[in-house]
């Protein structure tokens, strides 16, 4: 026992240091807190959350640590994603909500080792739609994979006019970019988009909503 602040039922996450931290959460679920043991076995504690409560007043429910781009992962509550920069190294601590697209909510989250060396974000999310209920599992692309568009699905392969598998966002307005130029948004039509212009590599997805 290192403290007597009561902890939340959710996993906490052993971040390597020197020293090594623990962060975890409290049993309100509204506050994250870093523990450090050095050596000499003293400890170091200070709450991640305050300049947060906006978000972690809907309380988090699951962590990962995505380490090769310095970020924990939040599942919130109320189903809710958000991002915390964890960077012990420059001392930078920050957290933004991510909007997911179309009414998903995250059920739960996790990294793993990607091949390049890093480390990969997955997410299994799900929405209501009419009377069924879609499940997916979201990989979070890398920067150099240039997807700049949620819930995603990729085309690649000789040059085609229309792309289909599309039948989940049935009736939906979606965003596409062929060959790198973007395409105005094209409504999703009997599980098919079509293309003004021939193209091998295709992006199709949700519209991104983001506010700086």
């Amino acid at each position: 026992p290192v403290s007597t602040y009561g902890n939340a039922d959710v996993a906490p996450l052993l971040i390597e240091g020197p020293p090594p931290a623990i962060l975890h959460v409290l049993r309100s679920r509204k506050v994250i807190r870093e523990t450090k043991i050095a050596p000499d076995l003293s400890v170091e504690s200070r709450n991640l959350t305050v300049l947060a409560s906006h978000i972690f007043g809907r309380q988090v429910a699951e962590m990962a640590h995505q380490q090769s781009a310095n970020l924990v992962w939040l599942r919130l509550a109320d189903g809710g994603l958000a991002a915390m920069v964890y960077d012990m190294e420059q001392q930078g601590i920050g957290t933004t909500r991510q909007p997911l697209p179309g009414g998903f909510k995250v059920e739960s989250l996790a990294c793993a080792p990607s091949p390049d060396g890093g480390d990969v974000v997955m997410i299994s999310v799900a929405r209501t739609k009419g009377a069924a209920t879609q499940r997916r599992i979201w990989r979070l692309a890398g920067r150099e994979e240039g997807v700049f568009v949620d819930a995603a699905g990729a085309y690649n392969g000789a040059p085609v006019s229309e792309v289909g598998g599309l039948a989940h966002l049935e009736g939906e307005v979606v965003a596409v970019v062929a060959d790198g130029a973007r395409v105005r948004n094209q409504t999703v039509a009997g599980g098919k988009v079509k293309l003004p212009t021939a193209a091998s590599k295709v992006t199709v997805g949700l519209p991104m909503q983001r506010r700086f």
